[in-house]
């Protein structure tokens, strides 16, 4: 009997709004497990650059939410401000994206 060969599509998922940082850090952990990534994020309605998004995801990807998860309330909101603060250039996001990329593969 030949091996199945299953092919599947999720649903987007719907818009999440969160006021309790450490929950909102393991959700991120666990959509980056599945392959999902930030696509846009607002601050108090504001929308965060795409080189503040790409650091973040990256971020993410290599497990920062899930530690920033488990440590306490304010020290998570102060791990979590500390990546959304720096801001690096455009050229070197690109080239963690790649390494990350490249990492995954």
């Amino acid at each position: 009997m030949p091996v199945p060969e299953w092919s599947y599509r999720f649903t987007k998922p719907s818009v999440r709004k969160r006021t309790e940082v450490v929950s909102m850090l393991r959700e991120w952990h666990s959509a980056a497990r599945i392959g999902f990534e930030l696509e846009e994020l607002f601050i108090n309605g504001e929308k965060l650059d795409d080189n503040k998004l790409a650091l973040l995801n990256i971020w993410i990807s290599v497990g920062g939410a899930w530690r920033a998860s488990r440590s306490s309330y304010f020290l998570a909101w102060e791990q979590l401000e500390r990546v959304i603060r720096s801001a690096p250039e455009a050229r070197l996001v690109r080239r963690r994206l790649r390494r990350v990329a490249r990492a995954k593969l």
